[in-house]
């Protein structure tokens, strides 16, 4: 075979292996950064005996604000792709951010297999720019977990916010129960989940 012909379909060869149409090649995995803490509020502690900074967590937000000398974050964030290891577990992460109205329909979950595990689940709506009500949640650690409709979601920091696919906020629950156990705490987890269906 004629040396031109055997390059040029070797070319189209790898061409087709680099760009394969259609498929969803460049679609990045959905990842989440979260810190759930767990306290007394205004409980009791015999109400609330779980309180715990750091209750469940996955990833690390790091210090967005310690730049080195070039701008470059000191201390960067560790995200977590769904699938990926993390602690002594593997992630998993689903999330969907669609735009609706003035806002953005919310409904996320993400769980760490392992002894350090658990899981967490957001839903509401948010509007950028403000507080937002009625948002439900549950986190779930070492077999307990606590829920609480009607939490509030903020956006704590200039680096937070609600877009097509992504969201960053803070959403505290000042009621959550736990009734499996017959407990009642406040949470508060900061949470980001990125690369989420629209």
């Amino acid at each position: 075979m004629n040396r031109r012909y055997v390059l040029a379909a070797s070319v189209a060869t790898v061409a087709i292996a680099l760009n394969p149409g259609c498929s969803s090649d460049n679609t990045k995995a959905p990842r989440v950064t979260l810190n759930a803490d767990v306290s007394v509020g205004t409980h009791s502690s015999a109400d609330c005996p779980d309180s715990q900074n750091g209750w469940l967590q996955i990833g690390s937000f790091g210090n967005p604000n310690l730049l080195q000398p070039d701008g470059t974050p000191a201390n960067p964030g560790q995200p977590v792709d769904d699938g990926a290891p993390f602690a002594q577990g593997t992630a998993s992460v689903n999330c969907t951010v669609t735009a609706q109205g003035n806002g953005f329909s919310v409904a996320a979950s993400a769980s760490l297999t392992g002894a350090t595990g658990g899981s967490f689940v957001v839903r509401g709506f948010f509007v950028p720019g403000q507080d937002n009500s009625n948002i439900s949640t549950s986190v779930t650690h070492i077999g307990t977990a606590y829920a609480q409709d009607g939490c509030t979601a903020s956006f704590t920091t200039s680096y937070q916010g609600v877009d097509g696919g992504r969201v960053w906020a803070e959403v505290t629950c000042p009621n959550a129960q736990a009734p499996t156990v017959q407990r009642t705490c406040q949470t508060v987890t900061q949470f980001r989940f990125e690369n989420c269906n629209q």
